[in-house]
């Protein structure tokens, strides 16, 4: 935090620290049990479906400021797409990136914007784990994955990278950080 905090000062220029993490939404059908008469076994036709959407978000505690970028996968590709977004939105201002240890936020792959620093969270620390600052960062954002992409359509104007909803399942939220959730 001191090296961020110098190198602002040294180029003259404000330090903003934000939070940031990704978030899994998606859905998943399940075949129900439906009403049949008794000695009758009903043939239903089922598919498993998954469908997921990425929320790429940061906040910054100080003034609540939000960035958030739907994306298709969880990658370091689109973790750079990210990255490059928040470096232009915030480009008067050296930005300190707190982050999970999530391999896409570690891979050699990566070219860091000249105004991030990352700062890495230890492995295990549960006050400030994956889920709380996820729902922290979503907030306000949208309840469906229909409402969220409609958002980013309006805010972007495309919706080629957007994967669009085939029916209105429940949608279910998770974590994108292993896979789990």
């Amino acid at each position: 935090m001191r090296k961020a905090k110098r190198a602002a000062a040294r180029r003259g220029r404000p330090l903003r620290i934000m939070f940031a993490d990704e978030a899994r939404f998606g859905r998943i059908n399940r075949p129900r049990p439906c009403w049949a008469p008794i000695g009758i076994r009903p043939e239903v036709a089922s598919q498993l479906i998954r469908e997921y959407i990425y929320l790429y978000g940061a906040v910054c505690p100080k003034d609540g400021t939000c960035v958030y970028l739907i994306m298709p996968t969880s990658n370091t590709a689109c973790f750079q797409i990210f990255l490059n977004v928040l470096s232009r939105k915030f480009a008067r201002q050296d930005i300190l990136l707190v982050l999970d240890g999530a391999p896409n936020h570690r891979c050699g792959d990566l070219a860091l914007p000249g105004n991030i620093s990352l700062l890495f969270l230890p492995p295990y620390s549960p006050r400030s784990g994956k889920t709380a600052m996820s729902e922290r960062i979503c907030v306000g954002i949208g309840h469906s994955m229909g409402r969220l992409q409609n958002r980013e359509i309006r805010r972007f104007g495309r919706s080629s990278t957007l994967m669009k909803p085939r029916s209105n399942l429940p949608i279910t939220g998770g974590s994108g950080l292993g896979g789990r959730g």
